[in-house]
C-alpha cells in the first residue's frame, strides 16, 4: 500500500512469479505491437500528405492505437506501483482518441466500402490512358513530319519514328537549331544531306516542339521536272501532250508551234485529229488506228501527213508514247518535219533503181556484145566458106539449094547478131545528117506491110524540120522496131492505132540523166493492152518477150541504137491504157548533104602502087575466120598468109613486107591487140594498106583507132564476095 492507500496490482496476483511474468511479457508484447501500428500509420500519413482526405484519419487512428499501447505499458507498471489515477487519465485520453477516430471514421466507412469500385475505375482509367498513349504514339509514328519535344534543358521528352529517319538517328533524336526560334519556318540542309522544311513551337510547361518535313525527294523531283520542262521547251523537235482517248492537245512546246506555224498556245484545247491532212472520215480513221496501236503497244512510230494552220501540208515523222497518271491516260507526241528528207529518199531510191537497172542492162549489153562478137567470128567462117562453095559449084548442082539455105540461115543468124550488137551499142554505124521526118515517111511505107491491116499507122510530123546526126540504117531499124512493137501490142484482128509524132524540145538544164540542149523527139504511141510494172522493168532485156513467136530483141536493139547515138529512150505504160515510147536524139544544125554520106572507113589516101604482089596477110585469133578468108582469097587468085595473133602477124609482115599488098587485121586479139599491131606495121612500112575487121560497129572501131590511117573497114560476118571486093578496092587504092 502506498500513501494513496492503493495496493499494487501484483498484490492482487499474490506476487505469483509465473503469473507476474506472464502479465509483464504479454503486456509488453501488446504495447510494442500497438506502437508499431501507429508508427506505420504516421509514416503512411506523411508519405500521403498530399491526400488530405486520408491523412487526418490515419493520424487519429494512429493516436488511438498509441493510447491503447500506452495503457498496456501502464498495466505493467501498475503491477508494482498503484498508478491507477494515471491509468484512469490515460484511459480518458484513449476514450477521447477513440471518440475522435470514430467521429472521423464513420463518414468514411462508405468510402471504404466503395474502395474496390474506385480501384476498378482507376484501373480502367489507367487502361484508357495507356490506350490513348498508344494511339498518340501510333499517330505520331504515322505522320510524315518529324516531331521532337525537348524540355528547357534540351533533353528529348517525346519524338516519333519520322524524326529518327529524317535525323538519321538510331536512338533518341536530339535537335540543336541554335538561332531558330518561335514559329519561324524555313528550309535547311541537314548535316546528313537531307533537305527539310522546319518550324519551332513553344509548348508551355514542357519546352520546345520541333517539327520537320523531309522534302529531299520532292525537291529533286521538282528540279527534275523543271529540267525536263526546260529540255522540252528548248528541244528542236515538236513536242505535245495529248489527253486520251479524246485526243485533245493539252500542251505544246515552241518547236511544235513553229512546226504548225501557230501562235504559242493556239493549238491547246484543239483535237489532234484536226492537225491531220485529208477528209474528216479518213482523218478520224487514222487517228483511231494510231490511238489503238498506242494503247495496245504503248507506242507508235511512223510518218503522218499533217496540215499546218496556214493550210500547207507536210510529212511529220511522229512518235507516240503512252503515260498513265492516276485515272488519266496521256499521250506524248514528238514530231519532226521530214518532207524534204522523204522527197530526197524517194528520189535517191528511184535514182538507185535506175542505176541498178542501167547497170543490169549494161552488164547484159556487155554479155550480148561479147556473145555477138564471138558468134560473128563463127558466122564469118560459115558465111565465107558457104558463099565460096556456092560460087564454085555448078548452077545445076543439087547441092546448090541446100547451100543457099545454109547461107540464108547464116545471114539470119548474122541479123540476130546485129540486133545484139545494136543493143550493146556496138552495131555498125555510118553517121550522117538525116531528116527525121523524111526517114519516118520512108520507114512507115516499108513497115505498113508488116503490121496487121486492122492497125492504123499515123505519122504526124512536127512543124519544124528535124535533123540529127545518125546512121540511116540504124534509125530505120529503130523506127521499125518501135512501130511493129506497138502494132503487136494491139493484137491480131483487133482495131487500134499506132501514132508517130515528132517535135523539137529544148531542155534548159540537165534532168533525169538528159543533158541540156535541143533534141529531136520521136513519140510512138499505141492504144494496145499496155504493160504492168514487172513487164516494164524487163522489156529492154535481150530475149525477153511476152509474144509467143517473138525473139525478144526488137526493143533491146532499139535501146542500144538510141544509146549508141547518145540519146534517151523513155517508156510509159499502164495495163489497158496503151504504151508510149519517147525517143530523144540530139538535134543537129548541119544542113542535109546532097549526096549520100560516105563512111569514113572507106576514105583513104590513094596509093600509087602498081604491079604489087597480090599477097594478103590475114591476122585473126579465130581459126574459122582465118580459114574462111584464106579459102575465099585463094579462090580469087590471092596468095594468103595468116597469123593467129598480133605478134606472129608482125613477124610475118617484117619478113615479107615488100610482098604483102593488104593486111586484113582483127581489132580484138590476145597478146597484142589490133591497135598496137597497126602501129608496129606502120613502123615497118608507112604505106601499108590495112583493112580493119571487127564484129563491132564501124564508128566504134574507127574511134578506137583515132590518129591511125585505115584503108578500109569490114564488119563480121562477111561473105567471100564482100571480102574480095574490099581487098580489090584496097588494091586499086
Amino acid at each position: 500500500m502506498n500513501a494513496s492507500g492503493f495496493f499494487p496490482h501484483g498484490y492482487c496476483l499474490q506476487w505469483n512469479p509465473p503469473l507476474i511474468t506472464l502479465y509483464v511479457v504479454t503486456d509488453a508484447i501488446i504495447a510494442l505491437s500497438y506502437y508499431s501500428i501507429p508508427a506505420a500509420l504516421f509514416l503512411l500519413a506523411y508519405r500521403s500528405r498530399e491526400g488530405l482526405r486520408v491523412q487526418p484519419l490515419l493520424i487519429l487512428f494512429g493516436m488511438f492505437i498509441a493510447f491503447c499501447g500506452g495503457g498496456h505499458a501502464i498495466d505493467i507498471a501498475s503491477l508494482w506501483t498503484p498508478v491507477y489515477w494515471l491509468k484512469g487519465v490515460w484511459n480518458a485520453g484513449t476514450a477521447v482518441a477513440s471518440i475522435a477516430t470514430a467521429i472521423v471514421l464513420v463518414p468514411r466507412v462508405m468510402e471504404f466500402v466503395r474502395m474496390p469500385e474506385a480501384a476498378e475505375k482507376l484501373r480502367q482509367e489507367k487502361t484508357e490512358l495507356l490506350e490513348q498513349q498508344s494511339l498518340v504514339r501510333a499517330v505520331l509514328d504515322s505522320t510524315l513530319e518529324g516531331i521532337v519535344l525537348q524540355d528547357e534543358t534540351g533533353q528529348t521528352i517525346l519524338y516519333n519514328s519520322a524524326a529518327q529517319r529524317i535525323l538519321s538517328s538510331d536512338g533518341v533524336p536530339r535537335v540543336d537549331w541554335s538561332g531558330h526560334h518561335g514559329s519561324d519556318e524555313d528550309v535547311v540542309r541537314l548535316a546528313n544531306g537531307r533537305l527539310v522544311e522546319r518550324s519551332t513551337r513553344k509548348v508551355p510547361g514542357y519546352g520546345q516542339l520541333f517539327v520537320m518535313r523531309d522534302i529531299t525527294e520532292r525537291h529533286a523531283a521538282e528540279e527534275e521536272r523543271l529540267r525536263l520542262e526546260r529540255v522540252i521547251q528548248t528541244m528542236k523537235q515538236g513536242f505535245a501532250i495529248i489527253a486520251a482517248p479524246a485526243g485533245i492537245i493539252m500542251s505544246t512546246n515552241p518547236s511544235f508551234d513553229a512546226l504548225y506555224r501557230s501562235a504559242p498556245g493556239e493549238l491547246i484545247g484543239k483535237p489532234f485529229v484536226s492537225l491531220l491532212q485529208g477528209e474528216q472520215t479518213n482523218r478520224e480513221k487514222a487517228h483511231h488506228a494510231i490511238r489503238e496501236h498506242v494503247v495496245r503497244e504503248a507506242y507508235w512510230d511512223g510518218d503522218i501527213t499533217a496540215r499546218r494552220v496556214d493550210g500547207t501540208d507536210f510529212i511529220a515523222q511522229s512518235r507516240f508514247n503512252v503515260h498513265s497518271g492516276g485515272d488519266q491516260t496521256l499521250f506524248s507526241l514528238i514530231q519532226v518535219d521530214v518532207t524534204d528528207q522523204r522527197r530526197l529518199e524517194t528520189e535517191s531510191r528511184e535514182f538507185q533503181e535506175k542505176m541498178i537497172e542501167t547497170a543490169r542492162l549494161e552488164s547484159v549489153g556487155l554479155l550480148a556484145g561479147g556473145v555477138a562478137h564471138d558468134f560473128n567470128n563463127l558466122l564469118t567462117g560459115i558465111l565465107g566458106n558457104g558463099t565460096l562453095v556456092f560460087d564454085r559449084i555448078s548452077p545445076s548442082s543439087p547441092l546448090r539449094e541446100p547451100i543457099s539455105d545454109l547461107i540464108t540461115a547464116t545471114e539470119r543468124a548474122a541479123d540476130l547478131t546485129r540486133q545484139l550488137l545494136a543493143y550493146s551499142g556496138k552495131g555498125r554505124f555510118v553517121m550522117g545528117v538525116l531528116s527525121i521526118d523524111d526517114l519516118l515517111r520512108e520507114t512507115s511505107d516499108l513497115v505498113r506491110m508488116s503490121i496487121p491491116r486492122t492497125v492504123e499507122l499515123q505519122v504526124l510530123p512536127g512543124t519544124r524540120s528535124l535533123t540529127v546526126e545518125a546512121d540511116r540504117t540504124q534509125m530505120q531499124q529503130l523506127f521499125m522496131n518501135l512501130i511493129i512493137n506497138g502494132a503487136e501490142a494491139i493484137g491480131e484482128g483487133r482495131p487500134g492505132t499506132v501514132s508517130v509524132r515528132t517535135r523539137a524540145e529544148t531542155i534548159p538544164a540537165p534532168v533525169d540523166g538528159i543533158a541540156a540542149g535541143t533534141y529531136a523527139v520521136i513519140e510512138v504511141e499505141d492504144n494496145g493492152s499496155g504493160m504492168d510494172e514487172a513487164t516494164l522493168k524487163r522489156i529492154f532485156e535481150p530475149f525477153f518477150t511476152t509474144k509467143f513467136t517473138g525473139r525478144g530483141l526488137g526493143l533491146a536493139a532499139a535501146l542500144g541504137i538510141v544509146n549508141g547515138h547518145h540519146g534517151t529512150l523513155r517508156v510509159q505504160s499502164k495495163p489497158g491504157l496503151g504504151t508510149l515510147f519517147r525517143v530523144l536524139l540530139p538535134a543537129s544544125d548541119a544542113a542535109l548533104p546532097e549526096p549520100p554520106p560516105v563512111s569514113a572507113a572507106t576514105i583513104t589516101a590513094p596509093l600509087a602502087v602498081q604491079n604489087e604482089p597480090c599477097t594478103v596477110l590475114v591476122i585473126d585469133d579465130e581459126q574459122p575466120v582465118r580459114s574462111a578468108a584464106r579459102n575465099a582469097l585463094k579462090f580469087h587468085g590471092y596468095e594468103v598468109l595468116d597469123a593467129a595473133d598480133g605478134n606472129r602477124g608482125l613477124e610475118i609482115f617484117r619478113e615479107r613486107a615488100s610482098e604483102i599488098a593488104v593486111v586484113l587485121l582483127d581489132m580484138t586479139m590476145p597478146l597484142m591487140d589490133g591497135k598496137e599491131a597497126l602501129r608496129q606495121i606502120y613502123a615497118v612500112r608507112a604505106d601499108a594498106r590495112v583493112i580493119l575487121s571487127s564484129g563491132f560497129n564501124e564508128a566504134e572501131a574507127i574511134g578506137k583507132f583515132a590518129g591511125l590511117r585505115l584503108t578500109g573497114f569490114l564488119q563480121k560476118p562477111y561473105t567471100a564476095a564482100e571480102l574480095e571486093q574490099k581487098i580489090r578496092i584496097a588494091m586499086e587504092g
